[in-house]
């Protein structure tokens, strides 16, 4: 295997030396490699991830760009992102190239998890070269780094900024004299973007420079004056950061961070932050980037003897990491974002403390495959199971379905090959003309959800101005913060925890001037059918509805995802306007692995105009209240079946579609009935899940 290598190697450097390129070392090809296998990988096996976020901070990118200042979609200033510098710098991509947001919020993060891979080697001696090509595959490969890397959302930045910010303390460190302003530059301009990446990295850095103070303290004191200098850099990065949040928007923190820690640190959340933290050390990736943990942290005394600042930064950044994410209560997306964050600060340390080089050729070889493989078959198990990704077998049927819903609102790749994201491309066609119509009559539209993302962000590029978005999560607007106060609302991972049952109740006790301020909104669209059900109650006819599921079962048949009623003459699927996308991840010959490949996806999103302005736009409902089917499960609204009022249109015959695509399977076939759980819920254990009941 050496000669193999050795082969190889020449065979590079030859080629290098005939395009009269710098020769590159073996560990650097490696690392190159390794972040090609990442793209690669990530863009067969998940394509888009991520959910609703990215574009809360699109948005605020796209007004940065072309209007000058950051505000919400209602036209106030208020930080609905939680990250500066990543809105800031899509903001900078899109007046360069003029590209789309969310494109580039997709290539963006991704490039950031490369150059983080590519900058492993800064932080090596030339002799521990082993060290950075074994982290980089482990890294590469992790699962968890993948899907974030491909998540539009500013974790990757964050990350590649910690890894830079070692890398110029490094070279500061090593520099003659002690203050040369390059370094001096090149460190500040770094903690600057830092500090404003994430809402905790301003405490988080100051306390790791507070910590490599005291570590120098206790050790070598010869880096002590530069140690002052930094931590001076850092403490006047946070204040200017803060102090110009506090001026621009009138808060020291992001607004997600006031709704989701509203209530401060409770018992709670610690448990589910433990919980958290515990199933993401269960990961296969997890255990191997936490061996440069637990290696740093038995060699914590040696490190602080010997100097090692660049190392015992990686290891209290990590450390600070877990501890933020664990008082939090982790977050609810899938994937562990918070820690997965942090995973190349551990593979940093991985790289400093653990000594590949001691190994054989051939050992390292086999670890490096080894992890790949270990790696490789965990990314299997979380595409199938619990991702919000579509593998790219998957994308062109979902898109051929999805295409004929939409109108002329075009989407962007990411937004087309993530499951929540194609969801939501069905409904934003209808909501864009009820929005239009409703503004030529009242001037400006109020419309509620708990949806601030994908949904908001085109529809509020189409109405700027027409509309004034109510988030009953809190996450970007400030409407409900001293309702929720007032009523001992809790707050949670997902923001402000009132459910659409909670909203109305609040709205009767209020006097009418506060109802008709915040308590009587146009239009109310939504995901869950408990949430349907109560703007029913109260006054709201439901003038669209889809359902059914985004899956990746083998051979389905669309019949399945409808009530046999919902086919017969007098309430047609159209009707209803019921759209349900299925397609299939395998291929009919492979009978034996289907059953490992069922993450499906459930759709249920409505929208629900307030009874006057449905009578106005000639949206009707049957008169006599439906009975609720025999065995559905509480919190389940009973089927209705809509009379189509004069506007009302035909949205997609997706049976006749689907046999444009595959022959629908044949009635003598079974049909798997069923419809998986989401995953995701409206802040409630109880009423506001979604159970299928098909």
């Amino acid at each position: 295997m050496n000669d193999a290598l050795q082969r190889i190697k020449a065979c590079i450097n030859s080629l290098a030396r005939r395009a009269r390129l710098p020769r590159i070392e073996t560990s650097a090809w490696i690392r190159i490699a390794a972040a090609v296998g990442m793209v690669v990988w990530g863009w067969i096996i998940f394509g888009a991830t991520g959910h609703d976020d990215p574009h809360i901070t699109y948005w605020a990118a796209y007004t940065l760009s072309d209007w000058g200042e950051i505000i919400n979609h209602s036209g106030e200033r208020v930080e609905q992102s939680s990250s500066l510098t990543h809105t800031t710098l899509l903001a900078l991509g899109r007046r360069l190239t003029g590209a789309e947001v969310p494109t580039l919020g997709h290539y963006m993060t991704l490039g950031a998890a490369v150059l983080t891979l590519l900058r492993l080697g800064a932080l090596v001696e030339p002799d521990q070269a082993p060290r950075a090509s074994i982290a980089a595959v482990a890294l590469a490969s992790a699962p968890l780094v993948v899907y974030w890397s491909l998540g539009g959302l500013e974790g990757p930045i964050y990350a590649w900024l910690g890894v830079e910010l070692m890398i110029a303390l490094r070279a500061w460190r090593r520099s003659e004299p002690r203050f040369p302003p390059r370094r001096v530059v090149q460190f500040s301009l770094v903690a600057l973007a830092f500090v404003a990446a994430r809402p905790e990295a301003p405490i988080l850095l100051i306390c790791t420079m507070l910590g490599l103070l005291g570590a120098c303290a206790l050790g070598s004191r010869e880096q002590l004056p530069r140690l002052l200098v930094a931590t001076a850099i850092v403490v006047v990065a946070a204040a200017l950061i803060t102090w110009w949040r506090w001026q621009y928007f009138g808060r020291l923190f992001p607004q997600p961070v006031a709704a989701k820690m509203g209530g401060g640190v409770t018992t709670a959340a610690l448990l589910g932050g433990w919980r958290y933290f515990v199933s993401f050390t269960g990961r296969v990736e997890t255990a191997v980037l936490g061996l440069g943990l637990a290696m740093s942290l038995t060699s914590l005394r040696r490190l602080i003897r010997e100097g090692e600042l660049e190392t015992l930064m990686a290891l209290a950044m990590s450390v600070g990491g877990i501890c933020f994410a664990i008082l939090v209560g982790g977050d609810w997306m899938v994937g562990s974002r918070f820690l997965a964050q942090i995973a190349p600060w551990m593979a940093v340390l991985m790289m400093r403390c653990v000594p590949f080089e001691a190994m054989r050729t051939s050992l390292r070889a086999g670890l490096a495959v080894g992890l790949i493989l270990l790696n490789g078959a965990s990314g299997v198990d979380f595409a199938a199971r619990s991702a919000k990704s579509m593998p790219f077998w998957m994308r062109p049927k979902v898109e051929a379905l999805s295409h004929a819903a939409r109108g002329d609102l075009e989407y962007t790749f990411s937004e087309r090959t993530n499951v929540n994201h194609a969801r939501d491309t069905f409904m934003i066609d209808d909501l864009d003309t009820l929005v239009g119509e409703i503004a030529r009559r009242e001037g400006r539209v109020k419309i509620l959800s708990l949806q601030a993302g994908m949904v908001m962000y085109h529809i509020a590029r189409r109405h700027f101005g027409q509309v004034e978005f109510y988030d009953r999560a809190g996450l970007v607007d400030r409407h409900y913060e001293e309702i929720g106060k007032k009523y001992g609302i809790e707050h949670n991972t997902l923001g402000l925890k009132m459910s659409q049952a909670d909203f109305f109740r609040i709205a009767k006790a209020e006097s009418d001037e506060v109802r008709e301020e915040l308590f009587r909104p146009h239009i109310i669209f939504d995901l869950y059918p408990a949430a349907e059900a109560a703007a029913r109650r109260n006054g709201y006819v439901t003038v669209y509805v889809q359902e059914g599921r985004i899956s990746a079962r083998a051979d389905p048949d669309p019949r399945c995802l409808l009530e046999p009623d919902e086919l017969s003459p007098d309430a047609t699927a159209q009707e209803r306007q019921q759209h349900a996308i299925s397609t299939d991840m395998t291929r009919r010959r492979y009978r034996p692995l289907p059953a490992y490949w069922t993450a499906g996806r459930n759709i249920y999103e409505f929208i629900a105009l307030r009874e006057d302005i449905a009578i106005e736009l000639g949206y009707l409902v049957e008169a006599p209240k439906p009975k609720r089917k025999k065995g559905a499960k509480k919190g389940t609204p009973p089927p209705m079946k809509y009379v189509p009022g004069p506007r009302e249109r035909v949205r997609l015959d997706l049976a006749k579609l689907w046999k444009q695509i595959r022959p629908v399977p044949s009635p003598a076939e079974p049909c798997e009935q069923g419809l998986d759980t989401d995953g995701e819920n409206d802040g409630e254990s109880g009423d506001e899940s979604h159970e299928g009941t098909r």
